[in-house]
């Protein structure tokens, strides 16, 4: 199952949907694979796809914990995905296409992949090549440490080097 989610911000984030669009139509994701997407405010055709507007918590934890494959935007979900022991696709929202006011998700994400091995995917071909090679995408390196005193450990190192900067 791939469960992809894209927040609650009011600016449309369509980009995603139309790369999943398009990997369903070159098989590269399965016909029959589930796919079940949060959409927040973006308007859409969600025929085939399990589609929600809103998810409580509890909800989205669930679906974290279940799929296969997580696609989210670049916010601090894609830190909260890592905590139940997954390993995101992350496609940050960016001004220049009307998602966002600016582009701090993509900064956010450019930071942060410094202490998570996530994948971040900005085109389409990206996208694509990612999905073709998921082992890779959600793989955990080893030393790789899941839950909140690794995370909170690893943004106190952060935040500290950003004060000195």
């Amino acid at each position: 199952m791939i469960f992809v989610t894209i927040g609650t911000d009011h600016h449309p984030f369509t980009r995603v949907f139309k790369w999943l669009r398009d990997a369903l139509v070159q098989g590269i994701i399965a016909s029959d694979e589930r796919i079940v997407v949060q959409y927040g405010y973006t308007d859409g055709d969600w025929r085939g796809f399990e589609a929600y507007g809103f998810l409580s918590f509890e909800e989205m934890v669930q679906f974290f914990r279940e799929a296969d494959l997580v696609i989210t935007h670049g916010s601090s979900t894609a830190l909260l995905v890592t905590h139940y022991d997954k390993l995101p696709m992350v496609v940050p929202r960016r001004k220049h296409y009307g998602e966002h006011i600016d582009d701090h998700q993509w900064a956010f994400v450019n930071e942060a992949r410094n202490f998570l091995p996530f994948t971040i995917v900005e085109t389409e071909a990206e996208f694509a090549h990612a999905l073709s090679n998921r082992d890779r995408v959600t793989a955990r390196p080893s030393n790789f440490e899941v839950g909140g005193k690794a995370a909170i450990a690893r943004f106190t190192l952060l935040f500290k080097e950003l004060l000195q900067k």
